[in-house]
C-alpha cells in the first residue's frame, strides 16, 4: 500500500518562491504541500492525521524534470506588512509599497505528486487527509491555485515525469527539498501563534 498526494495545477503554472527571487521553485517541496494541508485544519482530527504523516519516512517527488519546466518572471508593487505614519498604500492605511519581482514555474505537466511508496495509512487518516486535500485551494502563492486529492496507491498517469527521491546527506549532485518531519504539526501552530513564517520552521535533506 501507498500513499500519494496528487496536485493539479488548475492556470499550469507553480507560484513559490527558490532560493534564488528570480528563479521559481522546482521540484515543489513537499513541505509546501504538507503546509497546505495543515493550513485547512480545523479539527483535532484533523492535526491527529497530520502527526501521523509527519512521521513517516521522507516522501518522493513525481514531477516534471527541469529541462521541462520553464520559468516566468513578474515585477508589481505590493502591500508590505510594515505599517508607517506616511504610508502609501491607498486601500490599507498605514501600509507602504514595495516593489518585488515573483518567480513562476511552468511545467510542461500541469500536475505533480508527493509519494510515500510504504505508507499504510489507517482507513480513519487517510479519508482524513483526502477532506484536507479537498479543501486545499492553492499550493505555495495563493495564484498558484491548484486541486489535491489523497490516493492510497502510486500515481497511474504521471508518466513523464521523474521520481525525485531522499538521497544521502553528502551525496553528489543533489537539490535541498524541504520535507516533514516529526514534530512539524506542532512547529508550524507555534509559529503561526507567535506570528512567525512557516520557513522558520523547515528541515531539509538532500534529494
Amino acid at each position: 500500500m501507498a500513499l500519494s498526494i496528487m496536485v493539479r495545477l488548475r492556470s499550469g503554472s507553480y507560484d513559490a518562491g527558490g532560493d534564488r527571487p528570480s528563479r521559481s521553485e522546482w521540484p515543489p517541496h513537499p513541505a509546501r504541500v504538507f503546509c497546505a494541508l495543515a493550513a485547512s485544519a480545523e479539527t483535532q482530527a484533523d492535526w491527529d492525521a497530520l502527526r501521523w504523516l509527519e512521521q513517516q519516512a521522507a516522501p518522493q517527488v513525481w514531477a516534471d524534470p527541469a529541462g521541462r519546466v520553464g520559468q516566468r518572471r513578474a515585477r508589481a508593487y505590493v502591500v508590505q506588512n510594515a505599517v508607517e505614519k506616511d504610508g502609501g498604500n491607498l486601500a490599507w492605511p498605514g501600509r507602504t509599497n514595495g516593489l518585488r519581482e515573483r518567480a513562476s514555474a511552468i511545467p510542461a505537466s500541469d500536475s505533480f505528486a508527493i509519494v510515500w511508496p510504504e505508507a499504510g495509512p489507517p482507513p480513519d487518516v487517510l479519508s482524513r487527509l483526502g477532506l484536507l486535500a479537498w479543501k486545499v485551494p492553492y499550493i505555495g502563492r495563493s495564484t498558484s491555485t491548484a486541486q489535491a486529492s489523497v490516493l492510497s496507491m502510486l500515481p497511474a498517469d504521471l508518466l513523464e515525469t521523474v521520481i525525485y527521491e531522499p538521497a544521502e546527506f553528502g551525496a553528489g549532485r543533489t537539490v535541498d527539498l524541504r520535507v516533514p518531519y516529526a514534530g512539524y504539526t506542532d512547529a508550524l501552530r507555534d509559529a503561526y501563534l507567535d506570528g512567525r513564517r512557516a520557513w522558520e520552521t523547515a528541515r531539509t535533506r538532500p534529494y
